[in-house]
């Protein structure tokens, strides 16, 4: 009985939810309003936050998504704010120092866009919007062969990044590999038809 008790307990204990944390229950949504601003998509995104706030008051997730629509509006100071408060209080999550990062660069702000993507890679080496902002950087630095692995890797993860596809698009005309330069500008536009520069290489 004694046996059949604690292999019961084994059970129960192997089958119980891990502890919830202060986002659980709005993954979902969450990666929907990543999904929304990765295709910037702003106008759909924009109201999303509000009933997650309201039914999660807790999750710090939220500073992230607040972020990066006030970045996607062109609010620089407003998204700059947001940032500071995510990466002080998830110091170890990737995504908030290469969105952070890629703020920097939207605001040429070069050597604090490179800080940023370095400290991205260095807390996940396979998160896609690390690897991209990352990418770009190294080939404006002139390393193009290591910044085109990173955006061959981040696009591999993210097949649905498409400023990620773009810039390995410009990368592939460079080389004049014409195939995949228009395949990946094909791409890009498919996920974001308001963006012109792909639409001027095609």
């Amino acid at each position: 009985m004694r046996t059949v008790v604690f292999t019961l307990l084994l059970v129960s204990a192997a089958s119980a939810p891990a502890f919830a944390g202060p986002c659980t229950g709005a993954e979902t949504e969450l990666a929907r309003i990543s999904a929304k601003l990765t295709l910037n998509d702003v106008s759909a995104a924009e109201a999303m936050p509000a009933p997650i706030l309201t039914s999660h008051p807790d999750c710090l997730e939220i500073l992230l998504a607040e972020g990066r629509i006030e970045a996607a509006k062109g609010n620089a100071q407003a998204a700059a704010n947001f940032y500071v408060q995510y990466t002080d209080l998830e110091s170890q999550d990737a995504r908030g120092f290469a969105y952070f990062g890629r703020l920097f660069l939207d605001q040429h702000d070069y050597p604090k866009a490179d800080a940023l993507s370095a400290a991205a890679l260095e807390r996940n080496a396979n998160d896609p919007a690390s690897l991209a902002l990352r990418g770009q950087i190294l080939v404006m630095k002139g390393e193009t062969s290591e910044g085109k692995n990173l955006l061959q890797k981040a696009c591999e993860l993210d097949p649905n990044d498409p400023e990620a596809l773009y810039q390995l698009g410009t990368l592939y005309d460079q080389e004049k590999n014409y195939i995949d330069a228009v395949k990946h500008f094909r791409q890009a536009t498919a996920l974001n038809p308001a963006d012109a520069r792909a639409w001027d290489y095609l």
